[in-house]
């Protein structure tokens, strides 16, 4: 072949190198898209009744889902395999042995346990996720929040999925605080003097101070402890 030839080859050539996909270190593209499976093991309630624990536990496996970091399994498809499996616990099922067993009978990687506690209008919600092959605790997340017990379902289940998943949490804007409306325990002094006619007698001035205190109800208020194992 001719120098003429191979030159004109040459750009039909280059063309095709180009589009050839980047080589990739065996297993990469795999290991960085891998999701683990995973199962939500009902809440256990302290302060709460069966049905209040057993709908924060679907809102909790809900928002694991919406994270996309596991593949969640349904409440419906876990209860059919412990049924076919025969799986029989006294109690809940809460202990790493317990959960490991039906971590295998479920088939799944990872498994979900914990409890939420309610005194007065404060709540803790503690969970840990285990590994079923090692029967070792992979996270643990302690959220304890203080306000409306609606604000769980809305607001604070989504926290907890959030971290357990390992996203971070947008950090809202604090409003700025204005002179003419403050915020908080704060005493405001209003002082009306109100003038009297001089009396017959001698005359006098009577004043009177109106003290006003304002107090705004306290807002609610949540902390997250997260603690992981890889």
């Amino acid at each position: 072949m001719t120098i003429p030839s191979l030159l004109r080859l040459f750009p039909l050539v280059f063309s095709m190198a180009l589009s050839l996909p980047a080589a990739t270190q065996p297993g990469e593209g795999a290991a960085a898209s891998r999701i683990p499976s995973l199962a939500v093991n009902d809440l256990i309630g302290h302060g709460l009744t069966e049905s209040e624990a057993m709908t924060l536990s679907d809102v909790l496996r809900s928002r694991l889902m919406e994270t996309k970091k596991f593949k969640v399994m349904e409440r419906s498809e876990m209860e059919m395999i412990l049924k076919e499996q025969s799986f029989q616990q006294s109690g809940a099922c809460n202990e790493e042995a317990c959960m490991v067993e039906m971590g295998q009978l479920l088939g799944i990687e990872q498994l979900l346990a914990g409890s939420i506690g309610k005194v007065g209008r404060a709540f803790s919600i503690n969970v840990r996720i285990i590994s079923v092959q090692s029967g070792e605790i992979i996270r643990s997340v302690s959220h304890n929040y203080t306000g409306p017990v609606e604000n769980l379902l809305t607001s604070e289940i989504n926290v907890v999925a959030k971290k357990i998943a390992g996203i971070p949490l947008a950090i809202e804007p604090r409003p700025v605080a204005v002179p003419e409306k403050r915020k908080g325990n704060k005493l405001r002094r209003g002082v009306i003097v109100s003038s009297m006619a001089v009396l017959a007698a001698g005359g006098g001035i009577a004043a009177f101070i109106l003290l006003r205190k304002e107090d705004e109800p306290e807002a609610p208020t949540s902390t997250v402890e997260v603690q992981w194992k890889f």
